[in-house]
């Protein structure tokens, strides 16, 4: 009987072997045991090899499911978006997460005139150190669109850190807790979420630990005067906003080294 409880309690997750699919999966099953992000993450590593191409140009990626909006206690949107992009960094999963948690997020472009303001619910340092599994924090960030419109978004984001045969990784998903503040009433924003993956790369026959793969999803739920966002449009802002995140955060790391 002792067998057999152990046996059930082992059982293979039956995580997803796609990308968009993986999406849903991870932010669903954040809170989750050990194992699962464990095994969406393999999943993940095994998918890359033959479509690390398309996914570094960047594409539209399936909506998130409803079993995962409703893990945050939101409803599913009647109109959602998602896009997805990937960047290589010769930074390490640590460095990266320096930069992310470790340093005001203003830092990271000090010639931006929007602001970042962010707080900590639990210990940053303790993360860092891998001493906590788990970082969580509220943000106010003010943000522009073309034409010069300005959203002040609020989000709740969480991270969290996974093991995986590559070595140690992160997740990050986050959502907003309102609507943003929109500085025109033609445009409306609903919601919005994201996942963010920072991965070891292997080189070679060899995992180094200074190459990793940092991997941005995003889906918005926007209209202007209450009709969708053209696909295009969509795809463009979409992108720019993954392109200027990842980006961010490779530069600082180029130009200010972790000692």
């Amino acid at each position: 009987m002792i067998w057999f409880s152990l046996f059930i309690g082992c059982t293979a997750i039956e995580a997803p072997e796609d990308f968009d699919a993986l999406n849903s999966f991870l932010y669903e099953n954040f809170h989750a045991p050990d194992r699962y992000l464990e095994q969406g993450l393999e999943n993940l590593i095994a998918w890359l090899p033959e479509n690390e191409a398309d996914l570094a140009a960047g594409y539209r990626v399936s909506n998130l499911s409803t079993e995962a909006i409703a893990s945050v206690g939101h409803q599913t949107p009647d109109q959602l978006f998602g896009i997805g992009l990937s960047r290589d960094y010769d930074h390490s999963v640590d460095d990266v997460a320096y930069a992310c948690f470790g340093i005001d997020p203003e830092d990271l472009d000090p010639t931006s005139e929007t602001y970042n303001n962010r707080e900590y619910e639990t210990d940053v340092d303790c993360f860092l150190e891998h001493d906590c599994d788990l970082l969580q924090y509220t943000g106010e960030v003010q943000s522009f669109l073309p034409l010069n419109i300005e959203l002040v978004s609020y989000l709740y984001s969480e991270v969290r850190w996974v093991e995986t045969s590559l070595g140690t990784a992160y997740v990050q998903r986050r959502w907003l807790t309102q609507p943003p503040d929109v500085s025109v009433d033609w445009v409306d924003v609903e919601s919005e979420y994201g996942v963010i993956l920072t991965l070891p790369q292997p080189r070679g026959d060899e995992t180094i630990a200074t190459n990793i793969k940092r991997i941005e999803s995003l889906w918005i739920n926007m209209s202007f005067d209450g009709l969708p966002v053209p696909e295009d449009l969509a795809v463009e802002l979409g992108l720019g906003s993954l392109r200027d995140s990842i980006d961010r955060i490779d530069d600082y790391l180029d130009a200010n080294p972790v000692q």
